[in-house]
């Protein structure tokens, strides 16, 4: 798993497709739909009109894409500003490191990645110019 500014290197993917519901963790309320924006293997983003989402708040995902379905997904709130969500998965328990949530999440990103709709961050740019012209070396 990336953290700090590492996390933000690794290429993210429009998830325009997946259908996302999230709520408090420990909480008894309904799941909120939101409206996924990226995604990859680290966490994703999302937009919502909840307001009772914030920064390092733990929460639940359930995410599904397809044919695949995933539930309890449990991640951590790094970045919220006016409805916009920004979370990283939290692989500590014994139930995000199962072999079934780790390979669902690589699935989901493949599908995204072959979709060709990428985002890419500054940092992967130039990593990407600097692999171009080692090449011609």
């Amino acid at each position: 798993m990336l953290k700090g500014k590492d996390r933000r290197q690794s290429v993210r993917y429009k998830a325009g497709k997946l259908v996302v519901s999230v709520k408090p963790i420990d909480s008894d309320q309904r799941p909120d739909r939101v409206r996924a924006i990226d995604f990859n293997c680290n966490g994703l983003s999302f937009t919502t009109s909840a307001p009772h989402y914030a920064a390092d708040q733990p929460i639940v995902l359930d995410i599904q894409l397809d044919d695949i379905q995933l539930h309890d997904i449990q991640a951590v709130i790094r970045h919220a500003d006016n409805g916009r969500i920004g979370v990283q998965f939290d692989f500590s328990s014994p139930h995000m490191q199962s072999l079934h949530i780790l390979d669902a999440l690589e699935r989901i990103e493949g599908l995204l990645h072959t979709s060709r709709a990428a985002i890419v961050p500054t940092g992967v740019r130039k990593m990407r110019k600097r692999d171009r012209y080692s090449d011609k070396h």
